[in-house]
């Protein structure tokens, strides 16, 4: 009479023991790889430099994946967010370089034409029904196609103003970059945590049906979150020519695996099976730490692409076995 009891007991310190190990996981991890790269390589990656560069090199893809958690809340994919980064990088870059626009008015219609961007993703998924993948697939294919045919291909870097420039050093040691992607994580934070729109639109992603019958505007919301995610990757794009000084036609395509690894490294801890954006950003660093300290060991340039990879298959994993423990 007794096995049976202790059998649930064992099952239940096992799913018990699953949920911590899934919650605090990614913290744990990221730990870990601080102190092994710490011990292994102090004189080059315990320095004050390695850590400036690894954070301030996080804020356009992080900014990019806290902008994905506005659709993938609700169950859809923006895979526009890398083309918008480099249209948006270019697009400024014209504006102020070769037409003489003010920094702060170009930046001002860089966003604007981010939100259309958004816009026009948000009707398509969110009112003509298109499957998001291949809608945003599409809408990013002819922005990337328009960048590159108003660049010539070519990395712009002549008359990007000295005040945008500025905004990618570093005050008093703090990179100005890091609290640009500080800013935006307390904005998507308390949206979709402190929010009457944040709940509705988490209640979209456990149960559109659901949250039709009870009253929630599904169109709007799907339409508001494209439009929000389009919106963050033009800032990203701001934020790229901040930090490099330039704005080069296809390096957005590059930050765009990085981003959704994060987005759902980050769903696998902190809140596990829910994409958040605390989540998110630890899972950031944790991506950035592992690259950055294969780098310095010697690695191969190309291995940075497959330790996201590899974190990105980790997560979904972790994501299934937590469900099934739950059930």
């Amino acid at each position: 009479m007794t096995a049976p009891s202790r059998s649930r007991t064992d099952r239940g310190l096992s799913h018990s023991a699953l949920q911590v190990t899934t919650r605090f996981g990614g913290p744990i991890v990221l730990v870990v790889l601080l102190v092994i790269f710490g011990i292994t390589l102090p004189h080059t990656f315990l320095t004050v430099s390695n850590f400036q560069s690894l954070t301030e090199a996080q804020a356009v893809p992080g900014i990019l994946a806290l902008g994905l958690l506005f659709t993938l809340v609700a169950n859809e994919f923006d895979f526009s967010g890398g083309a918008v980064i480099s249209g948006a990088s270019v697009a400024f870059a014209l504006l102020t370089g070769q037409h003489g626009v003010n920094w702060a008015v170009a930046g001002m219609i860089v966003l604007v034409g981010a939100l259309v961007i958004g816009l026009i993703n948000g009707m398509l998924v969110g009112i003509l029904h298109y499957n998001s993948f291949v809608a945003t697939l599409a809408v990013g294919g002819i922005v990337a196609g328009v960048t590159v045919a108003n660049s010539h291909g070519a990395t712009l870097n002549e008359g990007i103003p000295r005040t945008v420039i500025r905004l990618g050093d570093r005050f008093h040691g703090i990179p100005l970059l890091d609290v640009s992607l500080l800013g935006v994580f307390v904005v998507v934070a308390f949206i979709l945590r402190a929010t009457v729109w944040g709940r509705h639109h988490d209640a979209i992603g456990k149960g559109r049906e659901a949250a039709v019958l009870a009253g929630v505007r599904v169109r709007r919301h799907i339409v508001v979150a494209f439009m929000a995610s389009a919106f963050l990757a033009g800032l990203a794009g701001l934020v790229l020519v901040a930090y490099l000084g330039s704005a080069p036609p296809n390096v957005g395509q590059s930050y765009t695996l990085s981003a959704f690894a994060a987005a759902f490294l980050g769903s696998t801890m902190l809140r596990p099976g829910f994409f958040n954006a605390e989540g998110t950003l630890v899972a950031i660093m944790l991506i950035a730490v592992g690259v950055n300290g294969l780098s310095l060991a010697g690695a191969d340039s190309a291995i940075g692409q497959i330790f996201t990879g590899v974190v990105l298959l980790a997560s979904v994993g972790l994501t299934r076995l937590e469900q099934l423990s739950r059930r």
